[in-house]
C-alpha cells in the first residue's frame, strides 16, 4: 500500500504516521513545511519515504523503528527548530541531508546499521547535542561547515 498526497504543502502542527503495518511507500514530495512535529515511526513495511521538498520543520523530526526503510530523501531540508532524530533503521543505507544548516536542539543519528556514509556538509549549527553513535558500518562522516555545537558532541561506536 501507498500513501500519496501530491498537493499537500503545509502541515501547521503535527504530521504523525505510525504503526502502519501495511504501508510500503510514503510519497510526500510536495510537502514543504511542518509546524510542531514530523514523526514517522514503527511502520514495519515502509521501504520508501519521499519528502524531497520539505524545507523546514519548526519543531521535531523523528524517524525511528521503520525496519524496512532503506532511503530517506530530505535534500531541501534547511532547518529544524528543535530535535532531529533518526534511529533504529535496520536497513537504512541512504540519508540525504545535503542542505541541512541548523538544528535548534539535538541532532542524533544512531543505530543505523547499514549506513556507511553520512554527509552533512551544509550543517553549521546544532544548538544543543550532536550525537552520531552506534552506526556499525559508518566509515565516513563529513561535517566541514559545522562551527557550533552548544552542548555535547559525541561520536562513538562507529567505524569512523
Amino acid at each position: 500500500p501507498l500513501f500519496r498526497s501530491p498537493n499537500l504543502q503545509t502541515v501547521g502542527q503535527f504530521f504523525y504516521v505510525y504503526n502502519g503495518d501495511g504501508l510500503t511507500t510514503l510519497d510526500l514530495r510536495s510537502l514543504r513545511s511542518v509546524g510542531d512535529f514530523f514523526n514517522i515511526n514503527s511502520n514495519n513495511k515502509l521501504a520508501i519515504l519521499d519528502v524531497s521538498s520539505l524545507e523546514t520543520v519548526s519543531g521535531y523530526v523523528q524517524l525511528y523503528y521503520n525496519n524496512k526503510l532503506e532511503t530517506i530523501r530530505l535534500p531541501k531540508l534547511k532547518s529544524v527548530g528543535d530535535f532531529f532524530y533518526i534511529y533504529d533503521g535496520d536497513r537504512l543505507a541512504t540519508l540525504d541531508l545535503s542542505q541541512l544548516v541548523t538544528v535548534g536542539s539535538h541532532f542524533q543519528i544512531y543505530h543505523l546499521d547499514r549506513m556507511e556514509v553520512l554527509d552533512i556538509s551544509s550543517l553549521q549549527t546544532v544548538n544543543d547535542f550532536f550525537y552520531v553513535v552506534y552506526n556499525s558500518r559508518l566509515t565516513s562522516l563529513s561535517a566541514p561547515k559545522l562551527s557550533t555545537v552548544g552542548g555535547y558532541l559525541s561520536i562513538h561506536d562507529n567505524n569512523v
